[in-house]
């Protein structure tokens, strides 16, 4: 079965790595490379300047002016390299992706990622982790407020390894993007062996519109559940945090956040989703998808 990819504004914890302590200074640009590759999908990658934090207003239209869509980007898995294409694809944010439909990710695999632009040369190595295990998804109203609906997954952890999990949301059938969400990076050293987990809306941020965490009724719901490694868990862990403290990603904080990447900032990471669909309100149950 065809699934998206992990979708989420990427290039906003990109743009963040260039704030330092002075958040008016203008500092150098710098390469930010976002990207992933998953269990049975193929790799995305997406890859920005720093923006330059000032006192002037830039509308998020500007952002494009920060995207790199002439770099030479390659995957090996240590017997195969691939060259990415790079396209422009309106599913996501910022809409230019690298990719190829020569080589899925698969677990336990090594892929080691390559991005030569301009004067910057970056590498990062990743291993795509087990498949996460869910049990069950199910989605009911928030008490006092039938409009609004929260999910939950039971998630299965194996408690003779250390594993990390982070959630991600999409509502809608236009977009490809998957969302963090909400407090949604988690590690077994606080979980059962079998635990519920609520999931909680990603934030879409320069929508204009009041965020809830809840789900309304009538939305088309895509929840991805992935393991992640250690890197990518603090990764994304410290880009919740940052954005659930903030309220502001482009002032969010004066540091950066977490990375693998030498040569540039950002996240390279493998990742093993499994996939709930389901249409809140509705009386049909939640589709639970693994890949195998």
């Amino acid at each position: 079965m065809k699934t998206t990819l992990l979708p989420t504004l990427l290039v906003f914890c990109g743009l963040l790595t260039a704030c330092e302590t002075d958040m008016l200074s203008e500092g150098r640009s710098e390469l930010v490379v976002e990207g992933w590759i998953g269990h049975g999908e193929f790799p995305v990658v997406m890859l920005t300047h720093t923006l330059p934090v000032n006192q002037h207003y830039q509308h998020p239209d500007s952002l494009a002016n920060y995207l790199l869509r002439w770099a030479t980007v390659r995957i090996s898995d240590g017997s195969d390299t691939v060259t990415l294409t790079g396209r422009y694809d309106k599913g996501y944010f910022p809409p230019y992706v690298y990719t190829t439909g020569r080589m899925r990710g698969r677990s336990g695999q090594t892929y080691t990622l390559t991005v030569d632009v301009d004067d910057f040369h970056a590498t990062a190595t990743t291993t795509v982790p087990p498949v996460a295990q869910v049990e069950a998804c199910s989605v009911q109203p928030v008490q006092g407020n039938d409009s609004l609906f929260l999910a939950k997954v039971r998630l299965h952890d194996d408690p003779t390894q250390r594993n990390f999990y982070q959630l991600f949301t999409r509502t809608g059938s236009t977009s490809q993007q998957f969302l963090a969400a909400y407090q949604g990076s988690l590690s077994d050293e606080v979980m059962a062996e079998v635990s519920e987990v609520p999931v909680y809306q990603g934030r879409r941020l320069g929508t204009g519109r009041n965020y809830t965490p809840y789900f309304v009724r009538g939305d088309s719901v895509a929840i991805k559940v992935t393991q992640v490694d250690a890197e990518a868990f603090r990764f994304w862990d410290a880009y919740c945090t940052m954005q659930a403290e903030s309220g502001n990603a482009f002032v969010a904080s004066p540091t950066n956040l977490p990375g693998n990447v030498t040569g540039a900032y950002g996240c390279w990471y493998g990742l093993a989703a499994t996939m709930c669909y389901f249409v809140t309100g509705s009386a049909d149950p939640p589709l639970i998808v693994g890949h195998e």
